[in-house]
């Protein structure tokens, strides 16, 4: 089953308000399942709001044994983000590499893809590099 089509199964089982499409993390939980908590759902998008707003050039989401370190790099410098439950790995990664257009199956090699995300401050797209590495406790991501 590809990606495609997950989104065209879960787009005909959201009933649509107003004739509006369903919303990208609507989709996203329909497609993943119950898995797809509120930070999934709209943090990442405060996650890349934010890292415009403070000028970083990076993301970089980074698991360790028991959680979920982001850090943003300004200035050459990283600065801490938030630290979040081992639980967020899998559905954090997820939308992200959905995001990009990957291979969301594929834990095991690395991958590299592109996204565009609108800043509602500056009325600009904003494009982003998306990198996967694999490590021993999930994946690594980088977002430039």
């Amino acid at each position: 089953m590809t990606l495609a089509s997950l989104f065209e199964k879960a787009k005909n089982i959201i009933p649509k308000q107003n004739n509006e499409a369903p919303k990208e993390h609507e989709l996203l939980s329909e497609v993943l399942g119950s898995g797809i908590s509120q930070w999934d759902k709209d943090e990442v998008s405060e996650l890349f709001q934010a890292a415009i707003q403070r000028g970083a050039s990076d993301i970089h989401i980074e698991p360790d044994e028991n959680t979920l370190n982001i850090r943003l790099r300004i200035d050459g410098n990283f600065i801490h983000y938030a630290t979040l439950d081992e639980s967020q790995k899998a559905p954090i990664v997820a939308k992200i590499k959905i995001l990009g257009g990957l291979k969301i199956d594929e834990h095991r090699l690395p991958q590299d893809g592109k996204a565009s995300f609108f800043d509602a401050d500056t009325k600009k797209d904003v494009d982003l590099r998306i990198s996967i590495l694999p490590t021993i406790y999930w994946e690594k991501v980088v977002i430039r």
